[in-house]
């Protein structure tokens, strides 16, 4: 079968179609596994362009260079991961607020009362009732309540 694409194509042609179509693949959502399979096919079908490589080394070639971009990429994200300690804001948009300090507008009865951060104020939740002005901590955040405690 791959002695047949050597009457079709130049191994360029091929390598550089391959590309593109694993390129296409990954536009239909394929976690970018396929993206780093078509950068290998893109440098691939370079090199065959200025060098004659065989088909089987230009095989075995596309497999290594898959295989290490892609570890490449794996070792960057995780290391990303690992310095950003910021949670997702595109999953959990307000859990920039844990850990920061309000005073209440309206007092802790029944567990409940009100803190103003920015220009909108916010429910909070305590175990204890607390007066007016006192500096609370946000420690939770459950559904649009913040739950918080006394500093």
């Amino acid at each position: 079968m791959i002695q047949s694409f050597g009457h079709l194509f130049e191994p360029y042609q091929f390598w550089l179609a391959c590309s593109g179509i694993l390129m296409l693949v990954e536009l239909l959502g394929t976690s970018g596994y396929m993206l780093w399979s078509s950068l290998s096919a893109l440098i691939i079908g370079l090199l065959t362009r200025f060098i004659s490589i065989s088909w089987y080394l230009s095989w075995i070639l596309f497999s290594v260079l898959a295989i290490t971009i892609m570890l490449l990429w794996w070792y960057w994200l995780k290391q990303k991961n690992r310095t950003n300690k910021k949670a997702n804001l595109l999953t959990q948009p307000f859990s920039e607020l844990i850990g920061k300090h309000y005073d209440l507008i309206e007092p802790i009865h029944n567990g409940f009362g009100r803190v103003k951060i920015g220009d909108s104020t916010w429910r909070v939740e305590s175990k204890d009732d607390l007066p007016i002005g006192t500096c609370v901590e946000v420690i939770a955040i459950k559904s649009n309540t913040l739950e918080v405690r006394a500093i």
